[in-house]
């Protein structure tokens, strides 16, 4: 079964063949539409290649679909992140497109193709980078990497930028990497189908992390890599009480996050209100009556302390 790039050759050498028909008006990498007479159709594409317009079938019951139009597969998935999805050959009326794209329990036709290297008038240029790396096309990250361009076109390397014909590629550096050039088989023409990779290189730096106490006491200080959330080794710091409040560590602030640069961290703590006890006791050594209060608090007796009288004296609370 062809590729989305060779029903791009069939297309393409179809169309060099026949301009007076043919308006590549939507021709790039990964969109290929060609608007075509309808006398074109029916009299060369149609009945030269013999490529009926059998309709399809739906996905969710089968039915027919896209009846009086051409739609064949490719053996082309469509985009890293929909891996059932499929590229196929679209044909109708008034235009011809091997960009278009569907799940796999869509029902289209398959047809089979000979290589024959004399039939084509173009090639496949392939674009890749090593790991650490993403292509650009006109500002957005390119998914479907590889298409077909007619022979001769002009190829130009600067840096991370690729310049096919009017089409610029840019390979650009994922977080902590760094292009460190490009490796390309297609020469300053294409001529052949060829492969065009950049290549970046790791380069994790590491940045200084410190933590510290709220009285700007050093606790940790250490090299991190870049991406890595660092952590703090010891044991919880600590803050001394005061007359009114103990502390309790409650973390750090800012909150710990993916190292980008130098950094500090700082302890925070949550106040716990400070509890004294207070004794009543009577002259005797007796104890009368235990509270808890916090710091600042008036003590307050609930009650009068007695003394029981000796032969001499009686006594009352003073």
């Amino acid at each position: 079964m062809p590729s989305n790039g060779e029903w791009r050759k069939v297309l393409e050498y179809w169309c060099y063949n026949n301009p007076d028909q043919c308006d590549a008006t939507k021709l790039t990498l990964w969109n290929s539409i060609y608007y075509i007479s309808a006398s074109s159709v029916g009299n060369n594409f149609r009945s030269a290649l013999k490529i009926p317009f059998a309709g399809g079938r739906k996905t969710s019951d089968a039915s027919l679909s896209d009846q009086g139009k051409g739609l064949y597969w490719s053996s082309s998935p469509y985009g890293s992140s929909s891996p059932e999805g499929t590229r196929y050959l679209y044909l109708d009326s008034s235009y011809v497109d091997a960009g278009h794209n569907s799940y796999r329990a869509f029902g289209a036709s398959v047809r089979c193709f000979k290589n024959s290297p004399s039939a084509s008038n173009s090639s496949i240029l392939s674009l890749s980078t090593t790991s650490g790396g993403v292509i650009l096309n006109s500002g957005s990250e390119l998914t479907d990497r590889s298409g077909s361009f007619a022979s001769g076109t002009m190829i130009s390397i600067e840096g991370a930028t690729l310049t096919v014909g009017d089409q610029t590629f840019t390979a650009i550096a994922d977080t902590g990497a760094t292009f460190s050039g490009r490796n390309n088989s297609c020469g300053a023409t294409i001529a052949t189908d060829c492969t065009s990779t950049g290549n970046f290189q790791s380069s994790k730096q590491k940045y200084l992390i410190t933590f510290e106490n709220e009285d700007k006491t050093i606790l940790q200080t250490g090299m991190v890599a870049y991406g890595v959330i660092p952590s703090y080794e010891g044991e919880n710091p600590t803050k001394a009480p005061s007359t009114g409040f103990t502390y309790t560590f409650s973390g750090w602030t800012p909150e710990l996050t993916a190292v980008t640069g130098n950094a500090t961290y700082t302890a925070t703590y949550t106040p716990v209100e400070r509890l004294y006890t207070i004794n009543f006791k009577n002259d005797n050594g007796e104890e009368l009556q235990t509270l808890s209060l916090p710091y600042g608090e008036t003590p307050t007796y609930s009650g009068t302390p007695t003394k029981d009288p000796d032969q001499q004296y009686t006594y009352s609370f003073a």
